[in-house]
């Protein structure tokens, strides 16, 4: 059951950064901050912690309006979820 559960909430994670990044294209402040916070409930449920400080960030960033630092952001986000996808599968 753990297994499966943890690969639900990859597959969630990896919806969650598409539309997150689609937003951002779109400029759509509350879109990216919503995905980002549930980003970053995920990565605390894994204890990937440097993930859950990077969607923080994005989150807060999109709150303030500053969205050309979250499109940044959003690009280490997904590299960290990347990183965090190959550990659990080594």
């Amino acid at each position: 059951d753990t297994l499966r559960e943890q690969a639900d909430a990859r597959a969630d994670t990896e919806q969650r950064l598409r539309r997150l990044e689609g937003a951002l294209v779109a400029g759509d402040h509350a879109t990216t901050r919503n995905e980002a916070h549930a980003i970053k409930g995920a990565a605390g449920n894994f204890g990937a912690e440097r993930l859950h400080e990077f969607a923080k960030r994005l989150e807060e960033a999109a709150r303030s309006g500053a969205l050309p630092p979250a499109r940044d952001l959003a690009a280490r986000l997904r590299k960290l979820f990347a990183d965090l996808k190959a550990a659990v599968q080594q």
